[in-house]
C-alpha cells in the first residue's frame, strides 16, 4: 500500500466530510434511533447531554457525544454496529457508552475518548466477524470498581482489531488478529487479564494483571490456550499481586510466545505450560499526539545499535511471515530509518497535517541488528483524531 493510496483515501474522506449533515439529537425517548434512521452515510449525530436509549446502526455515521451525554444499554449493548459496508466508517467519540458491539463489519469502526460504564454482565465491547479495522483509542472505565465484577471485552473471528492507550476490563481473543499498545488491564475479577483462546496477539507496553476474587489462588496476567503472542516495548505481565502462593505471569495450554528482553514477567513462575517460548529483540512502537495537533511523536524501542526501519500505512489483516506477522504491506511509506542509540529508544516527530480526522493508521518497524539478524516488530494502530 503506497502513500498514493493513503492520499486517495484521505481525499475521499475529506469529500465525505464536506458533504455531511449534522443532526442534533436530544436526550430521552427513542430520539437517537430516529436520528440514525433519518441520517445518510457520512452524517454527524450531535448527542446532547443526558441519557439516550440503546440503538443499532448499519451505515457510516459519526456519533459525537457531548460532555454528559450517555448511551444506555437496554438488554444489549448501548450501541450495536452491524454489517457496515467496506466503503463506510462508524465513529463514536466522547461521552459515556454502556457497551459497543461491532458485528460483521467490513467498514472501519473507530471509538475514541469513551467512558465505558457497563452494568451487569454486559460486554464493554463485543467484536465479532469484522474484516474491517476496529480501532479503540483512549477508552476508560467509569470506575475500576465497576470492572471488578462487571464488563468484559470479547473479540471473535476478526482480522484487524487494535487498542491504543486504553484501560480495559478482562479481555478474551478467539480467532482474531489483535494489537494492544500502551494498554492496561488492571487487577479485576477471578480471571486472567487477557485470555488468548486462539489468534495472533501483539502487545507493546502496558500492563496485564491477574484478578483477585479467587483468593487464595493467583490468576495469571495472560492465559494462552493456543495462537501466538508477541510482547515488547517494556510490557509488564503479572500474576495476581500480593498473594503469598505460587503463580505464573503467563499460563499456557499451547501456542507460541515471543518475548522482547524489555518485557517484565512477575510471578513465582514466569511462564507455565507447554507453549513454545523464545526471547528475542523485537521492535516496539509508541505513538503520542496532542489532539488536533498536526504533528505526532513516534518512539521506536529495539536492540541497541540496530538499524530500524519504520513504516506507516492504512491497516490490513495481519499476514504471517517467516520473520513475524506483517500488519501493513511491505511497500508502505517509510517514516524513518535510523540507528537505535544506547538508550534503546529512538524518537522522531512527523506531521500528517493534510490527513482528515479519524483515519485509522498503523505503524510497524523492522530492525537489522549488528550481527545481521532481522526482526519484525509489533504494530501500533492509532486514530488520527
Amino acid at each position: 500500500m503506497s502513500m498514493f493510496r493513503i492520499a486517495v483515501c484521505s481525499s475521499l474522506l475529506t469529500a465525505l466530510a464536506a458533504a455531511q449533515t449534522t443532526h442534533v439529537v436530544p436526550a430521552g425517548g427513542g430520539a437517537l434511533q430516529l436520528a440514525i434512521n433519518a441520517a445518510s452515510p457520512g452524517d454527524v449525530l450531535d448527542l446532547l447531554p443526558g441519557d439516550h436509549l440503546a440503538a443499532t446502526v448499519s451505515r457510516g455515521l459519526h456519533f459525537s457525544l457531548r460532555s454528559g451525554a450517555r448511551i444506555l444499554a437496554g438488554g444489549q449493548a448501548a450501541l450495536t454496529i452491524f454489517s457496515l459496508p467496506a466503503t463506510e466508517a462508524v465513529i463514536v467519540e466522547g461521552g459515556s457508552v454502556q457497551g459497543v458491539s461491532a458485528i460483521g463489519c467490513a467498514g472501519a469502526v473507530v471509538c475514541t475518548d469513551l467512558v465505558f460504564s457497563t452494568p451487569g454482565p454486559l460486554a464493554a465491547a463485543h467484536i465479532d466477524s469484522c474484516t474491517g479495522p476496529v480501532a479503540m483509542t483512549r477508552l476508560r472505565g467509569e470506575a475500576l470498581s465497576i470492572f471488578a465484577t462487571h464488563g468484559f471485552v470479547s473479540i471473535d473471528n476478526s482480522s484487524q482489531v487494535s487498542f491504543h492507550s486504553c484501560m480495559l476490563p478482562v479481555t478474551r481473543v478467539t480467532g482474531s488478529n489483535v494489537s494492544f499498545a500502551d494498554t492496561t488491564i488492571p487487577t479485576q475479577a477471578a480471571n486472567p487479564a487477557l485470555h488468548i483462546v486462539s489468534g495472533s496477539v501483539a502487545v507493546t507496553g502496558g500492563r496485564f494483571t491477574g484478578g483477585v476474587v479467587a483468593y487464595p489462588l493467583r490468576w495469571p496476567g495472560i492465559r494462552m490456550d493456543g495462537g501466538s503472542l508477541v510482547a515488547t516495548g517494556g510490557a509488564i505481565i503479572e500474576a495476581t499481586p500480593n498473594i503469598p502462593v505460587p503463580g505464573s505471569a503467563i499460563e499456557t495450554a499451547g501456542g507460541a510466545i515471543r518475548l522482547d528482553p524489555s518485557v517484565t514477567l512477575l510471578g513465582t513462575t514466569p511462564i507455565n505450560g507447554p507453549a513454545s517460548v523464545s526471547v528475542a529483540f523485537t521492535p516496539g512502537i509508541e505513538v503520542t499526539r496532542a489532539r488536533q495537533s498536526p504533528t505526532y511523536q513516534v518512539t521506536v524501542r529495539a536492540e541497541r545499535s540496530s538499524l530500524a526501519f519504520t513504516l506507516i500505512s492504512l491497516p490490513q489483516p495481519a499476514t504471517p511471515f517467516v520473520l513475524g506477522d506483517l500488519w501493513l504491506p511491505p511497500d508502505s511509506p517509510v517514516l524513518d530509518v535510523g540507528v537505535i542509540p544506547l538508550s534503546g529508544a529512538r524518537a522522531f516527530t512527523r506531521s500528517l497535517s493534510a490527513v482528515p480526522p479519524f483515519l485509522v493508521l498503523v505503524t510497524q518497524s523492522a530492525s537489522l541488528s549488528p550481527s545481521g539478524t532481522i526482526a519484525v516488530g509489533a504494530p501500533t494502530r492509532f486514530v488520527w483524531d
